[in-house]
């Protein structure tokens, strides 16, 4: 188990959670704050959308350990005084949705705390950080709601080279951790696929591999090094 602290709608909590367990189900089944949804649980439709730190993300990929000590704002978190949100008072009056059941990720996505005042292209084709990218990449378990293994990449791209990378990387070690081997291999190294592949195959570098009758300890490094290559490549190609 590991103690996480993190502000969530203004409330700051602290308590356990196990390192695979999803932010999405922290925030359901622990805090209560069933507006976050989990729709398709591979974090492509959107319905679990949260703010974490001022920038949306999805919270059924996401670790809950990487939120420790984050601020994090649901739908719940957006009125204000009893007063509904303008976006959300919006939704209301034009009953902009369908089903309703993705409506707080769509609310959520179209709340710009970073840039209040867009121009028009802003919101209509939304414009990410330069160079920044970011992607997750799990093997669930069939059998309950955690990931078997996990990997979320964050990387920075600039002069086509990679100047910062993050990788974390849970369910193959004792508990959940930075692929520090795998960062230093990117960083400083042209985006391209062999300097990823080269990488990933440092992933576990550092790791006491878990002890499972199931599984030996060459197929756990197999998963961690085919998710640790597939995140970081998307998360490259979303930087652009």
């Amino acid at each position: 188990m590991a103690r996480i602290s993190v502000k969530v709608n203004g409330t700051q909590h602290s308590h356990e959670v196990e390192p695979r367990q999803l932010l999405v189900h922290d925030l359901r089944d622990v805090l209560g704050l069933t507006g976050t949804h989990v729709g398709c649980d591979t974090g492509q439709c959107g319905s679990c959308t949260v703010m974490l730190d001022g920038h949306n993300v999805k919270s059924c990929p996401l670790f809950t350990v990487q939120g420790d000590g984050s601020e994090v704002v649901t739908i719940e978190g957006l009125a204000s005084g009893g007063k509904l949100h303008p976006v959300q008072e919006s939704f209301w009056e034009e009953h902009g949705l369908k089903c309703g059941f993705c409506t707080p990720g769509v609310i959520l996505s179209a709340v710009l705390r970073e840039n209040p005042d867009p121009e028009e292209r802003a919101i209509r084709v939304p414009v990410p950080a330069a160079g920044r990218g970011g992607a997750d990449a799990k093997f669930p378990h069939p059998a309950s709601r955690d990931a078997v293994v996990g990997v979320a990449a964050l990387v920075t791209v600039s002069a086509r080279k990679i100047s910062a990378a993050r990788v974390a990387i849970t369910g193959v070690g004792a508990r959940a951790g930075r692929a520090t081997a795998t960062e230093a291999a990117l960083v400083g190294n042209a985006p391209d696929a062999s300097v990823v592949a080269s990488a990933a195959e440092q992933a576990v570098d550092g790791l006491t591999v878990r002890s499972d009758p199931r599984m030996d300890p060459g197929s756990w490094r197999a998963l961690a090094v085919t998710f640790t290559r597939r995140a970081v490549a998307t998360a490259l190609e979303r930087a652009g």
